[in-house]
């Protein structure tokens, strides 16, 4: 896909929009809105753009998984922080799909009993246009090089993300180590880490894309419910 000098300006217009509105829309609802609501909020030039984007297939052949549906139950975690460079951040409200939610509740309970230490759900269900936009985000910081792009982030219906029935969910510790691939060593470290290697089957979360996959970036953070747990 070439983009262009004016296609890069519109794409800058769509991420001021998509920050602004995931700052004020309540709740962070964005992240659930399906694709038809979510384009309602751009001009049609940058209607154009999005829909290129959503033309896109991966090299690889997945499942599209589809948009989010009015019949689909969360639960919304909110007003819940980490810590980063002795400062206390505030996340976004996350949405997880609640037989997800049952799982790392229970799973985050666990980890907090047997070593002391706490996980933070950083993300979770995304909706086909909420990883539209965060699609456009990445690529915006790495310069407009979408092949840079696909390695971290999956096209808009092929994430693990947007699946409701067997979600990924990002995690990061309570004391910050992100969801960073330059940080990615230092994560492998932690207690955290080791445990979720050891128990994550337990509760049903499954690490995806590990050291050797051939598809994204390592990311240790990353772990997908599969079901199929002794909790």
């Amino acid at each position: 896909m070439k983009i262009d000098e004016k296609t890069k300006i519109i794409l800058l217009n769509i991420d001021k929009k998509f920050k602004f509105l995931k700052a004020n829309l309540k709740d962070n609802v964005l992240v659930i809105l399906p694709l038809k609501k979510i384009l309602s909020y751009f001009d049609q030039k940058e209607k154009i753009i999005l829909k290129k984007f959503l033309k896109l297939k991966p090299k690889n052949k997945l499942t599209y998984l589809g948009d989010v549906r009015k019949k689909y139950k969360f639960i919304i975690l909110k007003n819940e922080t980490y810590y980063r460079d002795g400062k206390r951040i505030k996340l976004y409200a996350r949405y997880l799909p609640t037989h997800v939610y049952r799982a790392f509740n229970l799973m985050r309970k666990a980890i907090k009993k047997e070593i002391g230490k706490e996980i933070v759900l950083e993300s979770g269900y995304r909706s086909l246009g909420y990883q539209l936009l965060i699609l456009i985000q990445e690529l915006i910081k790495d310069n407009f090089n979408l092949k840079k792009t696909l390695k971290k982030i999956a096209l808009p219906g092929y994430s693990e993300h947007n699946d409701y029935f067997k979600t990924a969910i990002d995690v990061i510790t309570k004391n910050g180590i992100p969801l960073n691939e330059k940080e990615t060593k230092i994560f492998i470290k932690t207690d955290e880490y080791n445990w979720l290697i050891k128990n994550a089957e337990k509760f049903g979360f499954y690490q995806s894309f590990s050291i050797n996959n051939k598809h994204y970036i390592f990311e240790p953070w990353h772990w997908r419910y599969l079901g199929n747990g002794n909790n």
